[in-house]
Formats: structure tokens, sequence, C-alpha cells
């Protein structure tokens, strides 16, 4: 506090949120591997409910990283407000994507006959891990202007938005169509 007019608010906060899903073993009872010394993997059959684990297996930690301040000032009828908020997210994931192999047969004949549609591996090389960073910004006027005891107008602007994530080892990717997509 300033003056009685004047009040300016500042805040910093950190919060870490961790997840992971570990996927859940559907409809096989016994332990029959695709990949010789992993466990289960997916087989899909057409017609018929997948078999395998239910997600692959992901895990991650994201901190956020937030500053905050709020500037007040009374003047008469008028109550001015101006303010920022500015955040920094860094979120860290790794997943296991087809790490026990996935088998997609489009009939159980083809099943029977071994002869897959797709057959869908990890490399044991591959790096899934995946570190994410960007910011978002909001800024903010406002004026409360109390024409009469009865009625207060409320006039703002606010502008946010957020900057484009970037990957922080090169490691992201996409798929683009030829016929379709523009090349940037």
């Amino acid at each position: 506090i300033f003056s009685p007019e004047l009040l300016n608010t500042a805040r910093f906060s950190f919060s870490r949120t961790k997840f992971s899903s570990a996927g859940v073993l559907a409809g096989i009872p016994a332990n029959p591997s695709i990949i010789t010394g992993f466990p289960v993997g997916e087989i899909e059959v057409g017609g018929y409910t997948q078999v395998g684990p239910d997600e692959p297996l992901t895990y991650g930690t994201q901190n956020i990283y937030a500053l905050s301040d709020d500037v007040n000032f009374t003047r008469g009828k008028h109550s001015f407000k101006f303010g920022t908020s500015l955040m920094r997210w860094n979120e860290g994931t790794q997943a296991a994507n087809s790490q026990n192999g996935f088998l997609i047969f489009p009939t159980p004949d083809q099943l029977f006959a071994s002869t897959p549609r797709l057959v869908e591996f990890e490399p044991l090389t591959a790096n899934e891990n995946r570190d994410y960073i960007y910011n978002t910004l909001g800024f903010y006027a406002q004026d409360d202007w109390r024409m009469t005891s009865h009625i207060t107008w409320n006039l703002g602007l606010r502008y946010e938005f957020m900057t484009t994530p970037t990957e922080q080892n090169g490691r992201s990717s996409r798929l683009l169509n030829d016929l379709t997509d523009a090349f940037t």
C-alpha cells in the first residue's frame, strides 16, 4: 500500500505436476510376448476387442512459474486497474509407444495365417523424451467508473497470448501430406 489511493500487489508462484499412465492388460490371461524378452504387446484383430495394454506407458513432469503484478489506483469516481500475468511452462514427457510391439490383423483368418497388415515396434535406440517450453503472457487495463450509487461501468481491455512451444532438443516432428499441406 503506497497511499489510500494506490495499491500494488505482486505475486510469484511455482507449481509442479507429475503424471503417468501405466496401461492395463486387457483380455490376455497369460503373457505371450511379441518381442522376445519384453512383456505382452498389443494385438488387434478386425471386429474384436484389442488385447494387450490399453495405453502405452507415459510419464512426465510439468513445471509452471508464474509472476503477476496488479496496480489499483482510485481517483474520484474511477477505480483504475492495470496488471500483467507472465507464466513459463516447462513440460517434460517420456512415452513408450509400441515398446512391446503392436500387430494388426484385419481378419481372424489373417491372424491364424500369421500375416499381419501392420507390424510396429519401437527400436531399441528410440528416444521418446520430449522437453517443451513455452510462455503465456497477459496484460490488462480496466476502469470501474461509479456513475451513481446504483450504476457502475466496468470498462477495460485485455490482451493474452501464448508463445510457440519449442522442444529443447530438436526431437519434435510432424507428418505432412505432400498434396495438401503447406511447406514451412
